[in-house]
């Protein structure tokens, strides 16, 4: 971690972030400091989730919806029911994929969900109004885990409605914000090896993304739904609730 970049940001984070919510982005911002990368192709199953986990505690998602820390783990523990299911069902391992990633309801906003985000050491920015967000995915009324999710490098350089098209006919799901905002909490640096689409989701006309913008990562939306290159199309198998 570069510490002037770091005494930055977090002047950055006193200068705009109201005072009722600077002490959970300051906490975020700390609490990246030395954190070990999540590896969802060498770590095994159970370790994923509680990866997953402990970083969700360390960014401050349960003091967000009011619990402790123990409170919270009892709310997740009954997906881990699923980690069988998925292992005989997702054996194979290659970077890109992961097995299941867990996808809190979580009472953060975008702009403090996406400040947990630090590529190139930048905290990540929100262009989206969250009132405009929609989807038509059916998603869980809690906490779920979305299974077999590839975060969009398998799908490069294909536009929305053609991957839309290929999504329905392999019967998978398209990615949707929270899905892939998970994906990024939990390893930033996926933004270096993809653009991703979320097209499970909409925003105004337009479907969202999170990119790197100045070497930052950055929530947005765009119209063209263009193929582009660098740019795929998050996706899962299934979700599977508390």
């Amino acid at each position: 971690m570069d510490y002037t970049k770091l005494a930055q940001m977090a002047a950055q984070i006193r200068q705009e972030v109201p005072a009722e919510e600077r002490g959970a982005y300051m906490k975020a911002l700390l609490a990246r400091i030395d954190r070990p990368r999540i590896d969802p192709v060498a770590m095994s199953l159970e370790q994923l989730f509680e990866a997953q986990v402990v970083t969700r505690i360390l960014d401050g998602h349960h003091e967000a919806l009011g619990l402790s820390e123990t409170q919270f783990r009892a709310e997740l523990d009954p997906l881990k029911r699923h980690l069988d299911m998925i292992d005989a069902l997702h054996p194979v391992r290659v970077p890109g994929h992961w097995p299941f990633v867990l996808v809190l309801k979580t009472a953060m906003s975008l702009n403090a969900q996406m400040s947990l985000v630090v590529v190139n050491n930048q905290s990540g920015q929100n262009r989206l109004d969250c009132a405009e967000v929609t989807t038509t995915e059916v998603i869980p009324a809690g906490h779920y885990l979305a299974v077999d999710v590839w975060d969009g490098r398998d799908n490069k350089n294909v536009g929305i409605s053609d991957i839309l098209a290929k999504f329905k006919t392999s019967e998978r799901h398209p990615g949707v914000v929270e899905e892939g905002l998970s994906v990024v909490e939990y390893d930033p640096e996926t933004l270096l090896a993809v653009w991703m689409d979320l097209p499970g989701s909409r925003c105004g006309d337009g479907w969202p993304y999170l990119n790197l913008w100045h070497d930052g990562p950055r929530l947005g939306a765009c119209a063209s739904g263009r193929a582009n290159p660098i740019c795929g199309a998050v996706s899962c198998g299934r979700r599977l609730g508390l």
